[in-house]
């Protein structure tokens, strides 16, 4: 069953598309054939038929339109309603200018078109809508009108846009400019932090170097003071026999003790001063002199017990002065050797000191290197951005230059056939000009004519001078091309529509009627001067 449906239907769409193409052709063609030469240049412009993909749609919607009359299954009257509208609204501008030219009342195929046929076949449809209080129905030329007013308002919103894209084209310019100008700046800031990043980097590779250096002077200088302490610790030694000496000795030198008290005396008081001495240059000497000062004490003691022998000790004096300036000696070079490491050990004090400063100033650069290095990440991660909407940019740029090119197509499409027309009018003006001149010749050759006929000649020839003017500065120029000439092509190209008519011969475009009815009378009136000339001579 649902075969034989298939069937049916594929046999009326068939019998359908036969019928609408025949009845078109030979409807079209009695019309056109006693009037070839009139069409002849609308046929070289508009189509006659619908062709292609439009032509199957609507031969399809007028097989389910016949087969919903007949009351078969297929579309509701609502579904094939919408399709129409679809088709129509989908229908390329040669199907529009085919189905248009029905309109035209004064073709010579009015009422025997495609238009008229698929008016007829598909008749009227139910509005479907409550709220339209001015239809009862609708028919194909309420849905063409309804699809004019659609593509008008959309080629209106299609020229708004434009000009709305036009400015954003300009604003992405400008936009793009700054950033272009933000970005050189990014740039430059980023390649002064790099090379102040550098800088800082090579700063802090020489206050590491110092610091090392430091470093090892100082364990230098810690390893002569250590080896001087050892020294020192052996002179002090080498003092303590030298006293124990002294001691042992003094017992001896009873009968010398006033002398050797006295010398006892200046040595201690030389050893009080190196004690001072020690104490304010080196805390670590500072227990070892007060061990000499008990020694001192000790020995103080012993020689107020000494004093009983101090006779027996006279002898051996001068044995006793010369070890004591041998001690003497070398405890002066004791106290140069300990001044110099004094002297060293303070000036290991200062470089020391001079650390924790270095160490502030690496701990600075350091900050300030992480800061740069941060802010030129940071630097970094906005040009990436710039550049992402810069490249956004620059695709909505190159878009918008596409649609305007396209636009400019059109337009010179336009402005080209203005100025086709333009030159075949300055042809004809140039031809009028030409006969006028050849009617002024004739004029000034007739010069046996009477003044009533000069004075009735010239003043025709001034008002034809002054209407020919009158209408060449009423007619348009040639279309610029460039900036500017869309607009004018369009008033042009408008002023030429209104003004041509079609010759009912040809078919070709009409001159303007006064330009020809200017011209005629330059042409009637020479002729009737010459003749009127030859008249009077005969």
């Amino acid at each position: 069953m649902k075969n034989n449906m298939k069937h049916r239907k594929h046999a009326l769409r068939k019998a359908v598309t036969a019928a609408v193409l025949a009845g078109t052709a030979f409807s079209s063609f009695g019309g056109v054939l006693g009037t070839v030469s009139s069409v002849k240049a609308d046929s070289e412009r508009d189509p006659l038929f619908i062709a292609g993909e439009d032509s199957k749609k609507l031969i399809d919607l007028l097989a389910d339109k016949l087969l919903m009359l007949k009351g078969r299954n297929g579309k509701t009257e609502e579904e094939i309603l919408k399709d129409l509208r679809e088709a129509l609204s989908n229908a390329s501008v040669a199907t529009l200018k085919v189905l248009l030219n029905g309109f035209d009342s004064a073709r010579r195929t009015y009422g025997s078109d495609q238009f008229s046929y698929f008016y007829n076949k598909f008749g009227s449809f139910n509005t479907g809508n409550r709220l339209d209080f001015y239809r009862d129905s609708l028919n194909l030329t309420s849905l063409i009108v309804e699809e004019l007013k659609s593509r008008v308002s959309n080629e209106a919103k299609l020229n708004k846009d434009m000009v709305e894209k036009n400015a954003e084209l300009e604003q992405l310019r400008s936009k793009e400019k700054e950033l272009s100008d933000e970005n050189e700046k990014i740039n430059e800031k980023l390649a002064e932090k790099s090379l102040e990043a550098e800088k800082k980097e090579q700063e802090l590779k020489v206050a590491q170097e110092r610091i090392a250096a430091y470093a090892d002077s100082t364990e230098t200088l810690n390893d002569k003071i250590l080896d001087q302490g050892k020294k020192n610790t052996e002179l002090k030694e080498e003092l303590k026999k030298t006293k124990a000496e002294s001691e042992a000795k003094v017992k001896e030198l009873e009968e010398q003790t006033e002398a050797a008290s006295q010398e006892f005396e200046r040595v201690k008081g030389e050893y009080d001063k190196l004690l001072s001495e020690e104490e304010n240059r080196n805390k670590e000497l500072n227990d070892k002199l007060k061990m000499a000062e008990e020694l001192f004490d000790e020995a103080q003691l012993k020689l107020k017990a000494s004093e009983e022998a101090l006779t027996d000790a006279r002898n051996k004096l001068k044995e006793t002065e010369a070890k004591l300036a041998d001690a003497e000696k070398t405890n002066k070079e004791l106290e140069e050797k300990v001044e110099k490491v004094t002297e060293e050990r303070d000036a290991a004090k200062k470089e020391a000191d001079k650390v924790p400063e270095l160490e502030e100033k690496i701990a600075e650069l350091t900050e300030e290197f992480a800061a740069a290095h941060a802010e030129a990440k940071e630097l970094e991660e906005k040009s990436e951005k710039l550049a992402e909407e810069l490249d956004k940019i620059k695709a909505e740029k190159e878009a918008l230059q596409a649609e305007i090119d396209k636009l400019k197509e059109e337009h010179q499409k336009e402005i080209d056939e203005l100025n086709v027309i333009l030159a075949e009018k300055d042809d004809i003006i140039k031809r009028l000009e030409e006969q006028v001149a050849k009617a002024k010749e004739e004029a000034e050759k007739n010069a046996q004519m009477s003044a009533e006929e000069k004075v009735k000649l010239q003043k025709e020839l001034d008002q034809a001078k002054k209407d020919l003017a009158d209408m060449l500065n009423k007619m348009p120029n040639k279309v610029d091309p460039h900036t500017g000439g869309t607009a004018q092509a369009g008033q042009n190209n408008a002023a030429a529509n209104n003004n041509a008519e079609h010759l009912p011969s040809t078919g070709e475009k009409a001159v303007n009627p006064l330009l020809v009815a200017s011209g005629l009378s330059l042409i009637i009136g020479a002729g009737a001067y010459t003749y009127a000339a030859k008249r009077k001579k005969n």
